[in-house]
């Protein structure tokens, strides 16, 4: 597992035993023309999904629901379901498609298919490490964070009506923010006074609800999206760098060397061979009628 994934995540898993074991996970851009049908019955086991951004709709056997952000579910894939989204607000979901190896690929502890999360920045970190570890074919790893995310949910489906955290909100707002503009500098003071408190309370407050700190947290976006652009991107080093809110070149480089284990340049040079699979290898399906997300896009980088 990453070295700094237990940061993010604290918890005994052995309350939590039921094996599980991803198939297929990513987080897909969908296309503006996006209008998804699963047919029955091209695959079993579950499918998880989490709506970061867009409007739509979904409708399953038992219900129609609206679609955006921080709607979650757990769909049964041996079910017909249909959706679709309004094309001037297109839809980003982290997905993975999961299966029950303890028996019966259909028990399952949660039997809520729809849900609405509130620390959806949580959720979706957790969803973003099986999407990672599944790609880098740490195929147990991705298992235990889907585990994770199923332990989650379960605690958020068992919180009373209005037993939410008000923090939640203000926590999740602040983790959005520095998704988008990962180049602003943390001014810790700043906040606290946005949200009226301590510089201390905010950080005690931050780390409860999220498992780390404003600056490491903010630290882990930036070598997410360096890994990206250095994947994905033309750039040279030292413009992501610059893009990235680094001073320089060589506080970037070590940075990304601590938490990836090698620079930037072994970096990219490994990852550019081993990170286009072949068409039927492909987590989002697109050669196969009906797969879990046909008609995606990945944004330019």
């Amino acid at each position: 597992m990453d070295k700094n994934d237990d940061h993010l995540y604290n918890i005994d898993m052995s309350r939590f035993a039921m094996p599980v074991r991803v198939k297929r996970a990513e987080r897909t851009y969908c296309s503006p023309s996006w209008h998804w049908i699963n047919p029955v019955p091209l695959f079993d086991g579950y499918l998880f999904w989490l709506i970061l951004d867009g409007k739509g709709k979904l409708r399953t056997e038992t219900a129609e629901y609206e679609l955006s952000r921080g709607a979650c579910f757990l769909m049964h894939m041996w079910e017909h379901i249909e959706g679709t989204h309004d094309p001037k607000h297109t839809l980003v979901v982290p997905w993975i498609h999961f299966e029950c190896t303890g028996g019966s690929p259909r028990l399952i502890d949660h039997p809520l298919e729809h849900r609405r999360v509130g620390n959806v920045t949580f959720i979706s970190e957790l969803a973003e490490r099986a999407i990672r570890h599944l790609r880098d074919g740490n195929k147990a790893d991705a298992d235990h964070w889907m585990r994770s995310i199923l332990l989650e949910i379960a605690r958020q489906d068992k919180r009373p009506v209005g037993g939410n955290d008000p923090w939640i909100k203000n926590i999740d707002e602040l983790c959005l923010r520095m998704q988008e503009s990962p180049s602003q500098a943390m001014n810790i003071a700043g906040l606290a006074r946005e949200y009226r408190c301590t510089p201390d309370h905010l950080i005690r407050v931050f780390k409860r609800i999220t498992g780390t700190t404003p600056v490491d947290y903010l630290v882990r976006v930036r070598t997410e999206r360096a890994k990206d652009m250095l994947l994905y991107s033309s750039q040279s080093i030292e413009e992501i760098a610059l893009a990235l809110g680094y001073a320089d070149i060589y506080s970037f480089s070590r940075q990304i060397k601590e938490r990836t284990g090698v620079p930037p340049s072994v970096y990219r040079r490994s990852g550019a061979a081993t990170r286009r699979k072949p068409a039927s290898d492909s987590p989002c399906l697109s050669s196969i009628p009906g797969g879990i997300l046909p008609s995606l896009r990945i944004p330019p980088r």
